[in-house]
């Protein structure tokens, strides 16, 4: 191993750049791409990457710890997802997809990677359906690979307006795909409850929750499908405290299977109450004794602005935090070591002279929870972005301490705001703006964690394809 180290540092002379003090770059790491999909651990040293080139391709990469390429590959067709699968890579793509009209295309076709190489091992269409439908495909793996769920929800097809799709939450047809290690599949057509669509999420044994919501009634359905006969399903309704049935419309929340009880999954949803103020429901549901649970925060303008006051600023160059107007929305939820976390922000329309020309976003309200809903802590991260893009929260747990970054910012000033919060006080361990020195565009959420520190992906946008360059940080 030694004796071809030397020749990788030779290679490696012109693509790394590094100044005293400034995390390690690697310029131009993927040129000419049109998006980072999805990226995913494949041991304690190597994460995978994977970039949408065009419409009819993706290049899935190898990266180590220290920045270095194992290997590139390429599959054809639209990504829609891939990760760990029984001791390989399991890539996924569908033969087209209408920007225009939201629409992904079938035939579905499965790649088989290996995972030490690159190269692909083995190639299949599993799914050929012809409809006219939308299809929203969802896909769901185990880390160890030892879990592969693929879902597809149909919707209707409706009237257009402004050449865009609507009716885009019905559910008109539910299709659960497993594969084996030759890329067989086995398909399910579950029923499912004659309502709006929610949200969706499969935990760690392949059983799927689906919450459902019938616009007459004030309440959601929270249906389970056991993994390998989704035909049989429990279901448990979740009464919510609304002003009227039209407070739970094209409300989606933010949906989590418990990792450590397959029976248990949690929800989290931001409406309207009876006193039409905007109210948190924060709700566990458990199959196992066949209960649901919730706890109720009014978020009036008066309780927030005790959160801000109550803040108590990691160090005296922080920003003063500011939630800002009404308009509070779920962002993100998590459950790690009994501790269920749940983060809201305010996320408006950035509103132009003429026209909405993006997002605005500002601080972080991060709530704790233990197990049976009781309030642990309660914590702000004072980030604020303006921009045409819209950021989710990245993390990574580890023991009781919860990594988080941010976006904040604007425009080519938009960095990371990141942080390391104490999931049993919920202190802040650590809070600071990364650097960006070096780096054009803007931080991608498909961060690369590892054992001693962590790779941001930043994207560089340009008319028709963008590129992007790596940093490694430390903790």
């Amino acid at each position: 191993m030694k004796k071809i180290l030397f020749q990788y540092l030779l290679l490696l002379l012109p693509v790394f750049a590094v100044a005293q003090n400034d995390p390690p770059v690697y310029k131009d790491f993927i040129t000419h791409a049109r998006e980072l999909v999805n990226s995913f651990k494949l041991n304690d040293h190597v994460w995978v990457i994977e970039t949408r080139i065009s419409k009819e391709s993706s290049e899935i990469t190898a990266v180590d710890d220290h920045m270095q390429v194992l290997w590139r590959t390429t599959i054809d067709g639209y990504s829609v997802g891939a990760g760990r699968f029984m001791g390989h890579i399991l890539a996924l793509s569908a033969s087209d997809y209408i920007g225009m009209k939201n629409r992904i295309l079938g035939p579905y076709t499965a790649y088989l990677i290996d995972e030490k190489t690159g190269k692909q091992i083995s190639k299949k269409v599993f799914f050929d359906r012809k409809s006219d439908k939308i299809e929203f495909p969802s896909v769901y793996f185990n880390e160890d690979g030892s879990n592969f769920t693929f879902v597809i929800r149909q919707s209707k097809q409706g009237t257009q307006m402004f050449g865009y799709a609507t009716k885009l939450s019905t559910i008109e047809d539910l299709t659960v795909i497993k594969l084996d290690d030759k890329l067989n599949p086995t398909i399910s057509n579950p029923k499912f409850p004659d309502e709006e669509f929610v949200n969706m999420d499969c935990n760690y044994n392949g059983d799927i929750f689906l919450l459902t919501h019938a616009k007459s009634e004030k309440n959601i359905k929270v249906t389970k499908y056991e993994s390998q006969k989704f035909e049989s399903k429990e279901l448990i309704t979740l009464g919510m405290n609304v002003h009227d049935e039209s407070d739970l419309n094209d409300r989606h929340g933010e949906i989590f299977a418990s990792e450590e009880d397959r029976n248990i999954v949690y929800f989290a949803v931001i409406h309207r109450n009876p006193e039409k103020d905007d109210e948190l429901s924060v709700s566990k549901i458990n199959f196992g004794d066949h209960t649901a649970k919730s706890v109720n925060e009014p978020l009036t303008r008066s309780h927030i602005k005790e959160i801000e006051k109550a803040y108590v600023p990691f160090d005296k160059n922080q920003d003063k935090p500011d939630i800002g107007p009404r308009g509070l929305r779920e962002k993100y939820i998590t459950e790690s070591n009994g501790t269920l976390v749940v983060v809201i922000s305010n996320q408006n329309a950035d509103i132009g002279q003429y026209s909405s020309s993006g997002f605005v976003e500002s601080s972080l309200i991060i709530k704790g929870y233990d197990a049976n809903l009781a309030s642990k802590f309660q914590q702000l991260m004072p980030s604020f972005y303006r921009s045409n893009l819209y950021f989710p929260l990245v993390t990574h747990r580890y023991n009781n301490t919860l990594f988080m970054l941010a976006a904040t910012g604007g425009g080519n000033k938009l960095v990371d705001y990141y942080g390391q919060l104490d999931l049993v006080n919920g202190n802040w361990l650590k809070m600071t703006q990364l650097p960006k020195k070096g780096m054009k565009g803007v931080p991608s959420p498909q961060v690369m964690w590892f054992a001693d520190g962590f790779i941001i992906p930043y994207q560089e946008f340009s008319t028709f394809r963008d590129d992007i360059s790596l940093q490694l940080n430390s903790y």
